[in-house]
């Protein structure tokens, strides 16, 4: 997911829509929607004329754009940036980093979306 600004204009690109094919998708979207974070957008595929083919899918965009959903995902994280790695672990259903030094410098969380 990624957007790019151009004066006023707002371009998602890479993923402009999520899709949910699945009742356990559906589930996380309908909880990105009701946290204000994604919203319905257009239900079906589009081709050059308007909607082509009304598969009954619906889809959905980001509140503002689509890096509102990749903040509000990134936002549970503990992301650090600019750390040399001694070791990774990799244990039965995570794995374990640790730094090579005590000192690392943690990314600044995303600004929040409402």
């Amino acid at each position: 997911m990624a957007t790019r600004r151009i004066g006023a204009a707002t371009i998602d690109h890479a993923a402009q829509v999520v899709t949910t094919h699945t009742a356990e998708l559906a589930e996380v979207v309908a909880n990105w929607a009701a946290e204000g974070v994604a919203q319905p957008w257009f239900a079906g595929r589009i081709g050059s004329h308007g909607i082509v083919d009304a598969d009954g899918h619906t889809r959905f965009r980001g509140v503002g754009s689509m890096n509102a959903v990749a903040q509000h995902l990134a936002n549970r994280l503990d992301v650090r940036r600019s750390t040399p790695v001694q070791s990774v672990e990799l244990l039965a259903n995570r794995s374990r980093w640790t730094p090579a030094a005590a000192r690392s410098r943690r990314a600044v969380r995303p600004r929040a979306l409402r």
